[in-house]
């Protein structure tokens, strides 16, 4: 509807001037005025609005809230499949939210990749990705995500071995 307004102010400050030159030469600078506020007013309600925005997506659950701990959280059939370059990985499995009340919206996966031929592993390099899982309590969900393990020598492990933990755990807040 403002859109309205608008169309209809800009035809009669057209007709105005086209029938009077008077009015054209008091009417610009006023015109110029009015821009330069409505221009400062919009990047000022945009700026406070993406602040706003990037509180949302910041605020930690306040004290006495709800909370969710990685005891929590159950994964299971996680799988790391090497992609293309050799250094991606895209990792699958399934969440499990045991929390009688509390639902997940998001965590974060740490994973270290080792290479462990005998009793002494080395790390062949991590990485960590936020899995964003909306599950409710008491449900389970797939997810998907990717990782890229950092290898400097480029040596494919003989004995891999995937080790993880999840951090970071964010409540849903509806």
């Amino acid at each position: 509807m403002v859109w309205l307004v608008v169309v209809l102010v800009t035809l009669a400050l057209v007709s105005l001037s086209s029938r009077s030159p008077n009015f054209l030469r008091v009417i610009t600078p006023a015109l110029f005025v009015a821009a330069a506020f409505a221009m400062m007013a919009t990047v000022v309600i945009w700026t406070q609005s993406a602040e706003r925005r990037a509180e949302q997506f910041t605020q930690t659950a306040p004290a006495g809230g709800p909370v969710l701990t990685s005891a929590d959280l159950q994964l299971t059939n996680l799988q790391f499949t090497q992609g293309k370059p050799a250094t991606s990985y895209k990792v699958t499995g399934t969440i499990f939210n045991n929390s009688p009340s509390v639902a997940l919206s998001s965590f974060q996966l740490r994973v270290t990749l080792q290479d462990c031929p005998s009793e002494t592993c080395t790390v062949i390099g991590d990485d960590s990705t936020l899995v964003i899982a909306r599950v409710p309590a008491g449900s389970s969900q797939t997810f998907e995500s990717f990782l890229t393990i950092a290898n400097p020598a480029l040596v494919a492990p003989t004995t891999p071995k995937w080790v993880y933990d999840i951090s970071d755990i964010k409540p849903y807040k509806p």
